[in-house]
């Protein structure tokens, strides 16, 4: 009879611990409530504070968060009156018009964004110049007809800020004169 009293308890005391073991593991996941003693409250590492690496390799990833197209269109307009520095794409160096576009991008979560026009083309979403909307790449060709050898940061109402050449600053430009709407190729949509 010992036997099974011994055998009862020490089930028992098995099922009081491993009870409270999950009691307290579940006590550990939920949010810290506010108390009235003077003891401070454990508060768990916080499950934001986890990063991802992504590969440079990564598909661009298309957001269509208008914070996300008011930061790009910020960063664009914060860049307003930086010289051309061919081969720039920094603010202390100057931007030439490919590094400009990487520039604002890449500051903007685009990490993926190719440093070269001839990349960026095959990089995202591609809309027609009826379709842009703030926050847009917009590409241009030297010539009627061309094809596209720069670009800008459509910012709307028919405006886009660039980096156009040496001996000029980053500024805007009216796109829907003539001169820009003859030579518009194509814009990516992010």
């Amino acid at each position: 009879m010992k036997k099974y009293i011994f055998a009862a308890v020490f089930v028992l005391l098995a099922l009081i611990i491993i009870f409270t073991s999950d009691y307290h593991a579940e006590a550990q996941t939920e949010t810290p409530q506010t108390t009235t003693s003077d003891s401070p409250a454990t508060v768990p590492p916080p499950q934001e504070m986890m990063t991802t690496t992504v590969p440079a390799t990564a598909p661009p990833v298309i957001i269509t968060d208008s914070t996300q197209t008011n930061g790009i269109v910020a960063t664009a307009e914060a860049l307003m009156g930086i010289e051309f520095a061919e081969g720039g794409d920094e603010p202390s160096e100057g931007f030439d018009n490919s590094g400009f576009i990487y520039y604002v991008l890449r500051e903007n979560g685009y990490i993926a964004c190719p440093r070269q026009i001839s990349g960026q083309l095959e990089w995202g979403s591609t809309v027609g110049i009826e379709e842009i909307k703030a926050g847009d790449v917009l590409y241009f060709s030297d010539e009627p007809g061309g094809r596209a050898s720069f670009g800008g940061i459509y910012t709307g109402s028919g405006t886009m800020i660039y980096s156009p050449y040496p001996g000029e600053k980053v500024k805007s430009a009216d796109i829907t004169a003539p001169y820009w709407q003859s030579r518009f190729v194509t814009a990516l949509s992010l």
